[in-house]
């Protein structure tokens, strides 16, 4: 989200440099609008959206101004408000290549809340069907762990074996912290031998990883006895933090 912040405050301060202001853009508009991106680059955002708002009483067709707002409602955490000025930015500017990336990055942001909301309030089937739907609309490593981890939680062990397998073919350095999780599914399905074998695969490329000194102990464990494989829980309380 910080990176799609800080593309809609470089997207501002290029074309303001770049374009020419219409005749009916005021310079009081301007002086305003410069007066409220500062502010949104001090983190005063309430401070920025009274002035962008001024700005756009006195330019209401200008889709900068429209864009700049949507930006500083972003930065501080509403972003439904975000997306409404984002899309008046596209209905204003429907030449401009920056905005609609934009805005679908913001409406990315909101299904992904939404997903994690859905997870956290143990509602996976539905956090199930937000994550595909974030899938078809921006494919991506980070969305196909979470996936893997709602089907985990919700007992769909080989689709979220598969999952995690192809948040690893798009970003293994990234996303490393999923051969952990595999060895876990591996060694759910009472595959002993193998979990052994990924969980020492694990430790070899991450061995300060933060599944590391739980992949230790079922190392420890494994070798002892290969066949004393540990079953899984079923539930949210998975930990895929990284």
């Amino acid at each position: 989200m910080r990176n799609v912040l800080v593309w809609a405050l470089l997207t501002i301060s290029t074309v303001l440099t770049a374009n020419a202001r219409p005749s009916e853009d005021s310079g009081a508009a301007k002086q305003l609008f410069e007066k409220a991106l500062k502010r949104q680059q001090h983190k005063e955002y309430e401070q920025a959206i009274a002035l962008y708002r001024k700005a756009i009483e006195l330019v209401p067709s200008d889709a900068m101004y429209a864009h700049a707002i949507g930006s500083a409602f972003q930065a501080k955490g509403d972003i439904e408000t975000a997306i409404g000025w984002y899309r008046r930015a596209v209905e204003l500017a429907p030449g401009n290549e920056d905005y609609p990336r934009i805005l679908g990055a913001a409406k990315e942001v909101r299904l992904m809340r939404g997903c994690a909301m859905k997870f956290n309030n143990r509602n996976l089937p539905e956090a199930i069907r937000m994550y595909e739907q974030a899938l078809a609309l921006k494919p991506n490593a980070s969305s196909w762990t979470s996936l893997a981890g709602a089907y985990q939680a919700n007992g769909q062990f080989q689709k979220a074996r598969e999952a995690y397998e192809k948040a690893l073919g798009l970003e293994p350095l990234r996303e490393g912290e999923n051969k952990y999780f595999i060895a876990v599914l591996d060694e759910n399905d009472g595959q002993g031998a193998k979990a052994l074998e990924e969980y020492c695969e694990y430790i070899r490329s991450r061995p300060k990883g933060h599944h590391a000194s739980a992949a230790k102990k079922r190392i420890r464990v494994l070798r002892s006895k290969v066949n004393a494989v540990l079953r899984l829980p079923i539930g949210p309380e998975i930990d895929q933090s990284h």
